[in-house]
């Protein structure tokens, strides 16, 4: 047994592991918006004249600045509810298989949003022609209502996500004890949809900050947003201090709705969505809310089927999609290196973030916030940040090079896997660590027989999820990547804007299936760490 003051020496040099991965955390995320500060306050000082202008959105800025937030109000409020009436139908599989099951489709979170515009694109179009056939005026999906229900077809596996967390933190023995005085109709609004209220509340923050801050969606519908005008600024001058000056107004609302948001996000992240559950009798719902239940199920259904319907049926023959990955072959290796790259990357920087996420009082706080403020950064600022950091010549050549996207992807998406390592952490008993940091031989030991072992599904899960996430990025991966160096995700963009096409539909048909196949490793591992935490129990 170690003596206590080689204990207390492993202790202050894993203290000092731990704070080496805290700064590289603040120095990844926050770096980009440090730099874009810096170049800021130069302008201003200098030849910042306009600042004001820029600052303070008018005239067709103000505009585009109200229509991004009436997009995505809409969108937020859209699916949050087709979410809870989803959520509140799957609620009862609590047990067995089907409570894993439930989740499969959430996997689809991870799939890139021009997958699902091209999806219903080809879905609509074919569906205006056969209703020409027939006669009958043909209908497609254009304007504001076409990038709206594609955002909100797109956002709704979060908003199904997010309700059932909700419901899962509401205790069983509550909703029993209420059942036995009112209807169940009463008890659900009355009763779960208060204590829910927190998670179901940072649900809409989350999907106002993801549909706020997209463009991908909205420019592929001809649609102008704020976000668009950040990019098409620093395009057009070339000056990060202006661009960044120009986001100030919408990073502003949206920090603003991530500070509110904070209880809800901190609800969800410790709801224990894996551990047994007990049994829940079936809820009496009158026949009206059935049907709106039925319903939302229908439309959360009908999205998976069309994005896997349309996108074969427009690939047509086998050979098409041999040909589109023929052709892309170049793209689809850089995107799998990317992916992979981040994913291994973050996870040391994601854990000790996660740790300090634990924590109570003042520092927690400060945490919460360095890790969900990220969240609020609109994807182009990192990109352009991250030029502004690199692009100098007394550093030693990155900027240009194949870790630029990582470095993108690794700013954006470090705080999730942060956020999914907290909720493992939080299943996994102290008092284990303890005695393993007090009986260990060596850290090395204690980390692979005891911490490793606990960690293992969750690492996995985190990994898979950046994976996923890094593959589909575009709206800082755009910005950086160097010359010949695409992305799979910029190759589709980029068609895109030319028109469907089977090359285009076989690319996101092997992005969907490629994006499955890592999501449902995510819920294997996870549902693996549920069986794990249960034997320990």
């Amino acid at each position: 047994m170690p003596s206590l003051s080689e204990t207390r020496l492993r202790w202050s040099w894993e203290g000092s592991i731990h704070w080496f991965w805290l700064f590289l955390f603040i120095i990844i995320v926050f770096g980009p918006l440090v730099a874009l500060m810096a170049e800021a306050a130069q302008y201003v000082l200098t030849d910042g004249y306009d600042w004001f202008a820029l600052v303070v959105p008018a005239g067709r800025r103000l505009g585009l600045l109200v229509h991004s937030l009436v997009l995505a109000v809409g969108v937020a409020v859209s699916g949050i509810v087709i979410g809870m009436l989803v959520g509140s139908a799957l609620w009862r599989w609590r047990t067995g298989a089907r409570a894993y099951f439930r989740w499969v489709p959430l996997v689809f979170v991870a799939l890139p949003a021009y997958v699902y515009a091209l999806a219903w694109s080809s879905t609509v179009s074919t569906l205006g022609l056969v209703l020409q056939s027939f006669g009958l005026p043909g209908i497609q999906l254009t304007g504001w209502v076409g990038g709206w229900w594609v955002e909100v077809m797109a956002l709704m596996p979060i908003g199904v996500g997010l309700s059932m967390l909700g419901l899962e933190s509401v205790e069983i023995p509550l909703i029993e004890a209420a059942r036995l005085l009112d209807s169940d109709l009463r008890v659900f609004a009355r009763v779960i949809l208060p204590l829910a209220a927190p998670i179901i509340a940072a649900g809409v923050s989350f999907l106002f900050l993801l549909s706020f801050a997209d463009y991908s969606v909205p420019s592929l519908f001809a649609v102008s947003v704020y976000p668009l005008e950040i990019f098409a600024e620093y395009s057009a001058s070339n000056q990060p201090a202006r661009a960044f000056l120009l986001a100030l107004s919408a990073l502003f609302l949206m920090v603003v709705v991530v500070a509110v948001s904070q209880s809800g996000l901190r609800n969800a992240a410790q709801a224990p969505i894996w551990q047994g559950r007990t049994s829940l009798l079936a809820m009496r719902w009158p026949a009206w809310f059935v049907w709106l239940q039925r319903g939302a199920v229908a439309v959360y259904m009908l999205q998976i089927g069309v994005i896997s319907i349309s996108l074969i049926f427009t690939v047509g023959a086998g050979a098409n999609l041999t040909s589109a990955i023929v052709s892309a072959a170049s793209e689809i290796g850089f995107t799998f290196w990317v992916g992979l790259t981040t994913g291994l990357m973050c996870l040391p920087v994601a854990f000790a973030a996660a740790k300090e996420l634990l924590r109570s009082g003042a520092r927690g706080r400060t945490w919460w916030f360095l890790v969900t403020v990220p969240l609020a950064v609109p994807a182009p600022l990192i990109g352009i940040g991250l030029i502004s950091i690199w692009n100098q010549s007394f550093w030693i050549g990155l900027y240009g090079t194949a870790m630029m996207p990582v470095l993108a992807t690794l700013a954006r998406f470090t705080p999730m896997a942060a956020l999914v390592l907290l909720a493992q952490l939080r299943q996994i008993d102290p008092l284990l660590v303890d005695a393993a940091r007090v009986f260990q031989t060596s850290s090395l030991h204690a980390w692979l027989r005891v911490r490793l072992p606990l960690l293992a599904p969750g690492v996995l899960a985190a990994a898979a999820i950046v994976f996923a996430l890094s593959i589909g990025e575009l709206g800082a991966t755009l910005i950086v990547a160097p010359p010949g160096q695409a992305t799979l995700t910029m190759r589709i963009y980029n068609y895109l804007h030319y028109g469907s096409s089977s090359v285009v539909a076989g690319l996101c048909l092997m992005m969907v299936a490629l994006t499955l196949a890592v999501g449902i490793l995510a819920i294997l591992a996870l549902a693996s760490w549920s069986r794990i935490s249960e034997e320990q129990t």
